[in-house]
């Protein structure tokens, strides 16, 4: 049984209190809409792991960060995706309460992202 984006979607809009979504590495799973439907319809949400999904850049993770999930996760796992500086920047300005990143993996960060 495999996960797709659909299904996920659903849930995210008809379960407005979610807290915790993990979809990392399901394979069938677009990281762009996940991200886009955290961003409008998860304001409570306090963890999300989107690692290793297809088609997450730094679009995507500037829209979440600037959303009112973003301003509320302690939680976010955007490894192994084609993430760059520019949303390490958004994070570090829009997500006050978070208090675990996962970056591994994505090598559109190097060393002189972090300063």
């Amino acid at each position: 049984w495999q996960i797709d984006t659909g299904s996920v979607l659903r849930v995210m809009q008809s379960c407005s209190q979610l807290r915790l979504l993990d979809v990392t590495s399901c394979g069938r799973v677009s990281g762009a809409e996940i991200l886009q439907s955290a961003a409008g319809y998860c304001t409570e949400l306090r963890a999300l792991l989107v690692g290793a999904l297809r088609d997450i850049g730094d679009a995507e993770v500037v829209a979440l960060a600037m959303s009112t999930a973003g301003a509320t996760l302690e939680q976010l796992s955007i490894n192994d995706t084609e993430i760059g500086k520019t949303s390490l920047k958004a994070i570090q300005a829009h997500c006050p309460e978070l208090r675990s990143l996962d970056i591994s993996f994505c090598h559109g960060i190097t060393e002189h992202s972090m300063v």
